[in-house]
């Protein structure tokens, strides 16, 4: 069908001065017409949604998700000991977050690692009508190796064809992209902190590589937790987007240009480790 909404302020995402009275029409899942009210004709079947006295702008993506957590203020432990509690527990704050995030604005979520493949469950309710929530596009599980980032049960995938092996099992099950969790430090253990040799991962190099090019292989994209170094390590061996990228330099940042690889920067889980102002 058709709809027509009215807005009393339009802000349309491309860096223009906000406009005032203007009507958009959108017909079934595409804008067709953005105008002002006394350019653009509403046609007589569209459904109206009067939304004079708000402003109206396009939907935020959020572009690092993470769908069944919500951490405290321990950050890193409290998120893996929310993947920790049964599935119908994390289901059951998933239905609750995305909820949240649909009314604040979300209209499109971009998963970066659930467990159990919740996110594919999460994702296809959404899209048959059982839950509202935004557009999801989920990751599946989390892609790691031994001693390195991420619920430990998927601190496990070691070796070329372990990562092809994981990566096929994450497509058959409906994963819409990957990521990677590369560290350029130990994250696990009573050696977590310390550093590997300089240029160095938790991911061979011949590891990153199978996975990113299975990842292609199979026509779709893969996405790093990554930071320093592991990024250039990255970022060489086919990466699609970073995220976090902690202790970025300009010569990394140059090379991400050179690339053109995506950077999403997560604010947020820093900020969130200082001060506990999540009351919403």
């Amino acid at each position: 069908g058709t709809t027509a909404i009215r807005a009393g302020r339009l802000i349309d995402g491309t860096g223009t001065p906000a406009r005032e009275d203007m009507i958009i029409i959108v017909r079934g899942d595409r804008i067709e017409a953005v105008g002002s009210a006394s350019e653009v004709v509403i046609p007589p079947e569209a459904r109206v949604i009067d939304l004079s006295q708000y402003t109206v702008m396009p939907g935020i993506v959020d572009a690092h998700a993470h769908l069944s957590i919500r951490p405290d203020v321990r950050t890193l432990a409290g998120q893996l000991e929310g993947m920790t509690h049964p599935d119908a527990k994390q289901m059951a704050r998933i239905v609750r977050n995305i909820r949240v995030q649909l009314l604040s604005g979300v209209t499109t979520l971009y998963v970066v690692g659930e467990v159990h493949y919740n996110d594919i469950h999460a994702a296809e309710a959404v899209a048959d009508g059982v839950i509202p929530g935004p557009r999801i596009y989920p990751s599946g599980n989390f892609i790691s190796t031994t001693a390195g980032h991420g619920p430990a049960e998927y601190r496990t995938t070691n070796g070329p064809w372990e990562m092809r092996t994981f990566v096929r099992t994450n497509y058959e099950m409906g994963a819409h992209h990957m990521k990677l969790t590369v560290t350029d430090r130990a994250r696990v253990g009573p050696n977590s902190g310390t550093p590997y040799a300089p240029g160095e991962s938790n991911f061979t190099r011949e590891e990153m590589e199978a996975a990113i090019s299975e990842l292609h292989r199979l026509g779709i994209e893969a996405t790093a937790h990554a930071n320093g170094e592991s990024i250039r390590l990255a970022v060489e061996a086919g990466i699609n987007s970073i995220q976090h990228g902690g202790n970025l330099t300009e010569d990394l940042m140059d090379l991400l240009v050179e690339r053109n690889v995506g950077f999403v920067n997560t604010y947020t889980i820093g900020y969130q480790g200082v001060f506990d102002e999540w009351d919403f």
